[in-house]
C-alpha cells in the first residue's frame, strides 16, 4: 500500500492459547475457549488491522472426509468509506486496490514473526517452512496475492525469462500461482486401502483414517443409519487408541477420540438402553481420565473429564447407583471451580455457575442432597450472583413445565402479527416490522419457510417433514449442521455467525403436550454476527416436534441486548418474553393425510 496516504494493512496470526493468545499491547479481543472446545475449528485466531479498524477473520470449517485441508479464514471488504481516528488521517475505502494500483504503488507483503517473550520482531526468510497463502475473490474470479513458500516446480518457473521481468512481487505471485498452482492430492483411496488392510504407514495415515471413519459416522447418523454410525464411531475410537492412550496425545487426537466415545454412549442413551450406556460410560470415563492425567495443565483435557463425569452421573442415577452419581457430580463442580480459580474469565465463570446451578437442581431431582455439599454450593452461587438470582436459577422446574420462552407473552414495544401456513400446517406470530413474505426452499425430505427481519440476526425458519421416522433421533435435525458448519441451521450469510453459547434442553414432555406431539426437543443459544463495523449478538431458539410421521423444526433468532453471563431475570425480561410473543403462539396442524402440494402457503 501507499503507506504515506493509506497506511499499511496487517493480518495478525496467532495460535490460540486461552487467556493469552494476544499481547495486551495489540488491543485485540481474546477469543473465548467456547469457540474451540470439542470443535473442529483450527486453533488459530486471525485479526485484520488497518489504522484503528480491527476485524476478526471468520473461520471456515473443513467439511472434507479426511479433514486435511489447510486452516482457512475469510474477510469481506465492503467497499464503504471510513474515517480513521486522527486529524492527519484521510478517509479510506475498505477495499484492497486493484493489481495495477498495487503495482504502481510498489506495494508488497512482508511476513513478520513476533516473539511475545522477548518482544522482538523479525522478517521471515523465503526458505521458511510456514505455509501461508493470501487469496482474493472478486466477482467470479479468484487469485493468490501472496505465498510464503513455493514448490520446486514453482521456483523453477519463477526463474523463467518472462517472470524475471515482473518486478512487483504481488503481480509476480498472481501470475505464477494462476498457472502453476499448489498440487492437491486426494488421499481417500490410500486411506480406504489402509483401512481394508488394517495397516498404516504412519501415525498421520492412522489419524486420517480415524477422521475418515468419524466423518462416515456423522453422515450415517444424519441418515438415521444408527447401526452403521455405531460401528464407524467405534472404529474411529479404536484407530485413535495408540495415539491417545499409549502416549501423550495431541489436543486434536484427544478431542476426536473423546467425541467418538461420547457418541457411542449417546446412541445407547437415545435408545433408553441404560445398562449398555453404563458400560460404554465406563470406557468414556477411563478415556477422559487418561487424557486428563496425560497433561493435568491442559484446560481442555480437564473439561473433557468434567463432561464425562457429569454424563456418567446421570447414567448411574438411572442404574440406581446414587452414591457414585453423587461423587461424579461433586467432581464435575470441583473441576470447573478449579479452572475458574486458576484463570478467571467470563467464560470460565459462566461454566462454573452453570455447573453449580445444574448440580443444585440435580441433587434435588436425584435425591442425593445428603451426599453432596449442597449448602456450600448454594452459598457459593449466592455469593456470585446474589440471593434473589440464585433462587431463580435453582428454582426446580419440572420437565413437564414449558421453557419460559415458550410461554405466551405480549411485551411492550414488540408488536407482532399472526402468520400461518395450511401447507406446512403451522401458525405463530412474527414481529410487525418483519416481512410476512417468506422464502421457500426444500429437499425431497423437507420444506422450509424463511422469514426475515431488518438485521442479519433477525430470522425465523419453519421446517416441515411429512414422512418422519418415529424411530429416528430428532437431534439429527441439528447436530450434523453444527458438526459440518459450526452453526445449527442453514442460513444465507457469509460469513456464518460465530456460535457463542449453545445448550440442548433435552426431550421436553411439557412442550410435547402443549404442541399435541409425540415428542419435542429444544435448544437455546447466542451467536455473534458480523454486520458493518460492529459485531452484534443474536439470541437463538429452536423447538422441534413430531406427531406421527409429521415433524416440525422452528428456529428463531433476533438481536439481543444481553451479553453472556447476564442474570436470568434480565435475559427473561429482554429476550425470553419477546420469544414468547412469537413462539408462545405456535400451533401445529393435525396429522391428516400428507399432500404432495404442501409447498403452497
Amino acid at each position: 500500500m501507499d503507506t504515506l496516504f493509506h497506511g499499511a494493512m496487517s493480518f495478525y496470526i496467532a495460535r490460540y492459547q486461552e487467556g493469552r493468545t494476544w499481547p495486551e499491547a495489540f488491543g485485540f479481543r481474546e477469543p473465548p475457549y467456547t469457540e474451540f472446545f470439542l470443535s473442529e475449528r483450527p486453533r488459530l485466531d486471525i485479526q485484520f488491522r488497518w489504522f484503528d479498524r480491527v476485524v476478526p477473520l471468520n473461520v471456515q470449517i473443513d467439511g472434507t472426509d479426511l479433514r486435511d485441508l489447510p486452516a482457512t479464514f475469510t474477510l469481506q471488504f465492503d467497499g464503504l468509506e471510513f474515517k480513521p481516528k486522527g486529524e492527519l488521517n484521510l478517509p479510506q475505502t475498505f477495499e484492497i486496490p486493484g493489481l495495477e494500483t498495487l503495482e504502481k504503488q510498489d506495494s508488497e507483503f512482508r511476513l513478520i514473526a513476533h516473539d511475545s517473550a522477548t518482544r522482538q520482531a523479525r522478517e521471515v526468510s523465503s526458505d521458511t517452512d510456514t505455509d501461508l497463502t493470501l487469496s482474493a475473490k472478486s466477482g467470479g474470479g479468484s487469485f493468490c496475492l501472496y505465498a510464503s513458500r513455493y514448490t520446486p516446480a514453482q521456483r523453477l518457473v519463477l526463474g523463467s525469462k518472462y517472470l524475471s521481468h515482473v518486478t512487483n512481487g504481488i503481480l509476480r505471485t498472481v501470475l505464477l500461482l494462476r498457472y502453476v498452482g499448489e498440487p492437491w492430492e486426494d488421499r481417500r483411496s490410500k486411506i480406504i486401502a489402509a483401512l481394508e488392510k488394517g495397516e498404516f504407514d504412519s501415525e498421520e495415515q492412522r489419524r486420517l483414517a480415524a477422521h475418515f471413519r468419524f466423518s462416515e459416522a456423522i453422515q450415517a447418523r444424519f441418515k438415521t443409519l444408527h447401526r452403521d454410525a455405531y460401528k464407524q464411531f467405534q472404529e474411529a475410537a479404536e484407530l485413535l487408541q495408540p495415539l491417545v492412550l499409549e502416549k501423550k496425545p495431541t489436543l486434536e487426537d484427544a478431542v476426536l477420540m473423546y467425541r467418538a466415545c461420547r457418541a457411542l454412549v449417546e446412541i445407547w442413551l437415545r435408545q433408553d438402553s441404560i445398562p449398555n450406556a453404563g458400560q460404554l460410560g465406563e470406557t468414556l470415563g477411563a478415556v477422559a481420565h487418561t487424557i486428563k492425567e496425560s497433561d493435568p495443565e491442559n484446560a481442555d483435557f480437564q473439561r473433557m473429564w468434567a463432561d464425562a463425569v457429569l454424563l456418567n452421573a446421570g447414567i448411574h442415577v438411572k442404574l440406581g447407583d446414587k452414591p457414585r452419581a453423587a461423587t461424579e457430580l461433586r467432581e464435575n463442580v470441583a473441576t470447573l471451580q478449579h479452572l475458574n480459580e486458576l484463570l478467571p474469565s467470563a467464560q470460565r465463570r459462566i461454566a462454573y455457575l452453570q455447573a453449580l446451578t445444574s448440580a443444585i437442581e440435580q441433587a434435588a431431582q436425584w435425591e442425593i442432597a445428603d451426599a453432596v455439599p449442597l449448602k456450600q454450593w448454594k452459598a457459593a452461587l449466592a455469593e456470585e450472583v446474589g440471593d434473589k438470582t440464585a433462587e431463580e436459577l435453582t428454582h426446580s422446574r419440572s420437565r413437564d413445565e414449558l421453557p419460559r420462552w415458550l410461554e405466551p407473552a405480549d411485551p411492550g414495544g414488540w408488536p407482532t402479527r399472526s402468520i400461518k401456513s395450511a401447507g406446512l400446517r403451522y401458525s405463530l406470530r412474527i414481529p410487525k416490522n418483519w416481512s410476512s413474505e417468506f422464502e421457500v426452499r426444500g429437499t425431497s425430505k423437507e420444506v422450509e419457510h424463511l422469514y426475515y427481519g431488518k438485521r442479519d440476526a433477525e430470522w425465523l425458519i419453519v421446517s416441515f417433514m411429512d414422512q418422519a421416522n418415529a424411530e429416528s433421533d430428532m437431534t439429527n435435525w441439528v447436530g450434523p449442521f453444527l458438526a459440518m458448519s459450526g452453526f445449527p441451521v442453514l442460513i444465507k450469510l457469509d460469513p456464518l455467525p460465530k456460535l457463542r453459547q449453545w445448550t440442548y434442553l433435552g426431550k421436553l414432555p411439557g412442550v410435547a403436550k402443549k404442541l399435541v406431539a409425540d415428542e419435542a426437543h429444544a435448544y437455546t443459544g447466542l451467536a455473534e454476527y458480523t454486520e458493518g463495523k460492529m459485531p452484534i449478538l443474536g439470541r437463538m431458539y429452536i423447538v422441534m416436534a413430531r406427531r406421527k410421521t409429521f415433524a416440525w423444526k422452528v428456529s428463531l433468532s433476533f438481536e439481543t441486548a444481553c451479553f453472556e453471563g447476564m442474570p436470568e431475570d434480565r435475559v427473561y425480561s429482554q429476550d425470553h418474553v419477546r420469544a414468547g410473543a412469537i413462539l408462545g403462539a405456535l400451533r401445529l396442524g393435525e396429522a391428516r393425510k400428507a399432500s404432495r402440494s404442501f409447498i403452497k402457503p
